[in-house]
């Protein structure tokens, strides 16, 4: 007989694909004593089944063709016990191992594998290959049952057909069905190797591929090493670099600091023996000066005593009456030569240049202005003495308080007044006609700015605005620099000797004015205005130059009815011993000069400070 081969070429599977699987007894193989072929023994996964009839190979025949008509397959399979489900529609003969027993036993060439082994080693395995493998081989009866059954176990083994009845066999092995083992062989040993030497072609490639990715990727990674290994010794090389830069810079600029640092020293030194030099020059210059007025003020002082000496001896004072009033000094002191009042302005002059040519800076000293303040209260007080020492002294209190109240005064004026003029006392009408004319100069002691000054000027209000404002903004100090600054630029304009002048004019003729009316006294009017005018300019200047000093000044008169108090006050009347004597208390009964009072140092700082230049004068009862 012609013989048949069925070939399959697969790889065992791993022991981990089906960890539950169980061999059925029925699968053990079945062996035959028969010596194998030794070209069998190439391939130990290929089988080669021959009819026992003709263990030999077959001369070539041309092949008998199959028959027309197919035999119908069985209902039912039976394979080692067990019934195999097959479609009634398959081509394929039904086929039991029982039914082997009919005919001689094949030849089996080299070991026979399990059939659970040969579905899970099998791989791929088409119908074509089965039909080419059987193409063309005739045989009869039960070889062509066997072969058709075989090739039906490969092809459809474990697929779910419909037996007689409809009811689904079971199948032969639990590993499934072999398109079920092969999808599963493929998707996990797709990449292990065969054994006896052979690799997958599929996994062989997916291994190369993977290989060369890894070493593209290994190659990269020392390719980023290297170019990181290279940056980070660039780097180096320049912070070293940038290191010897900066220590070159570092000691440039040291030794450029130590020679500006010396050059500096040297400046300041020459600039320091420069200013001492010409300090020195500048008090040598102001000691001489000092000398020069010093001599001329002795010269002065010794002129002053010889006139004094002389009207003494022209016009002694007699003393001896038993009617003399303590207050009779002030009453009714003898006329001062007016060659005296000459010599005593001109020596106060003097002092007062001798103080401006030797200060180092603009402020005047306290000395200057309480030597300023004495003389113009000498001034004023030989002015009333002189034109009004014969005025009538026996007018009443109340008609002197209703002349007071007829006069256009100030109410601060009239509050000042009108309690001196109800304790009016005939022997104290000097010391209270000079009250009076001193309550009126104190409206120029009161001005904040520069007395005199016109208030129609269109910059007037908007200077009091400013002094009013800057005085919440700028530190103490700083605004009292501000304010003497500007009032001294003010005070040297033009036109400020003109606004000075028609001011002392007006004062002057308003203080005539009530002194006419309280007196009585109307002749030597023009004599009286010319002379007062003087000294009321006077004042305008010292308040003034009090103006543009840095620190303030306060100026207070004591009222009617005060206590006196001798921090203060000095009291000019005769009869202070008594009364000190025996510890009372006194009352001021009319102020003659107020007192002036520093607040702040000279440079406009440190307001806590206070200082009494002059004390206020005043009569006492």
């Amino acid at each position: 007989m012609e013989q048949h081969a069925l070939t399959a070429t697969s790889g065992p599977l791993p022991d981990h694909a089906y960890p539950s699987e169980r061999l059925d007894p029925s699968d053990e193989p079945w062996t035959n004593t028969t010596t194998p072929d030794p070209a069998a023994e190439t391939d130990r996964n290929s089988v080669a089944v021959t009819d026992s009839t003709n263990p030999s190979p077959a001369p070539a025949t041309p092949p008998v063709p199959a028959p027309a008509t197919p035999p119908e397959p069985n209902p039912a399979v039976v394979m080692a016990g067990k019934t195999k489900s097959r479609k009634g529609l398959s081509p394929m003969k039904s086929f039991r191992y029982e039914d082997a027993a009919d005919a001689a036993p094949p030849v089996v060439v080299g070991k026979v594998p399990k059939p659970s082994e040969l579905m899970r080693d099998m791989k791929d395995v088409s119908t074509e290959g089965v039909e080419a493998s059987s193409a063309g081989s005739v045989r009869s009866g039960n070889g062509s049952s066997k072969i058709a059954g075989l090739r039906a176990t490969f092809e459809k083994g474990g697929a779910g057909g419909g037996g007689v009845g409809g009811a689904p066999a079971k199948e032969r092995n639990s590993g499934g069905s072999f398109s079920s083992v092969k999808r599963r062989f493929t998707s996990h040993h797709d990449k292990l190797e065969v054994p006896n030497g052979k690799t997958n072609g599929h996994g062989q490639q997916s291994n190369g591929k993977e290989m060369a990715s890894l070493k593209e990727d290994l190659d990269r990674e020392r390719e980023l090493c290297q170019a990181y290994v290279d940056k980070c010794a660039m780097l180096e090389e320049e912070a070293i670099k940038l290191r010897l830069v900066y220590d070159e810079k570092c000691t440039f600029l040291i030794e450029e600091a130590d020679q500006q640092q010396h050059t500096l020293h040297r400046k300041a030194e020459q600039q320091r023996t420069a200013l001492e030099e010409k300090y020195a020059v500048l008090v040598d210059k102001a000691q001489e000066r000092r000398e020069t007025f010093e001599e001329r003020y002795a010269v002065l002082e010794h002129e002053v005593e010889d006139l004094r000496t002389k009207l003494s001896q022209h016009s002694p004072v007699h003393n001896d009456s038993p009617t003399t009033s303590p207050h009779s000094s002030l009453s009714g002191p003898p006329p001062i030569d007016p060659e005296i009042l000459l010599l005593r302005r001109q020596l106060a002059d003097l002092k007062r240049t001798i103080s401006l040519s030797t200060r180092m800076d603009s402020q005047v000293t306290d000395s200057v202005f309480a030597q300023e303040t004495s003389t113009l209260h000498h001034e004023l007080q030989n002015w009333t003495v002189h034109h009004f020492r014969r005025a009538p002294s026996h007018h009443p209190a109340a008609e002197l308080r209703l002349r007071l109240d007829d006069l256009d005064l100030t109410p601060g004026q009239r509050h000042q007044l009108r309690p001196m003029y109800a304790a009016y006392d005939p022997l104290l009408k000097l010391p209270m006609y000079q009250a009076t004319a001193v309550s009126l100069f104190m409206a120029i002691f009161a001005d904040e700015s520069l007395y005199g000054l016109p208030e129609d000027l269109p910059w007037r209000l908007a200077l009091r605005t400013a002094v009013g404002k800057l005085e919440n903004v700028l530190s103490p100090a700083a605004h009292n620099k501000w304010r003497a600054v500007t009032v001294d630029v003010i005070r040297q304009s033009d036109g400020m000797q003109g606004y000075i002048d028609a001011a002392a004019r007006a004062l002057a003729g308003r203080v005539c004015t009530v002194l006419s009316v309280l007196t009585g006294v109307t002749d030597g009017s023009e004599g009286r205005l010319a002379a007062l005018t003087g000294i009321a300019r006077r004042a305008i200047e010292l308040q003034h130059l009090f103006r543009v000093q840095r620190a303030r000044y306060q100026f207070d008169l004591p009222c009617t009815s005060d206590l006196f108090y001798a921090e203060v006050m000095e009291n000019i009347s005769v009869d202070v011993e008594p009364a000190a004597a025996g510890g009372e208390s006194r009352v001021v009964t009319c102020a003659t000069f107020p007192s002036v009072m520093k607040i702040g140092d000279e440079w406009g700082d440190n307001a806590h400070l206070t200082n009494v230049i002059v004390k206020a004068k005043v009569v006492c009862s």
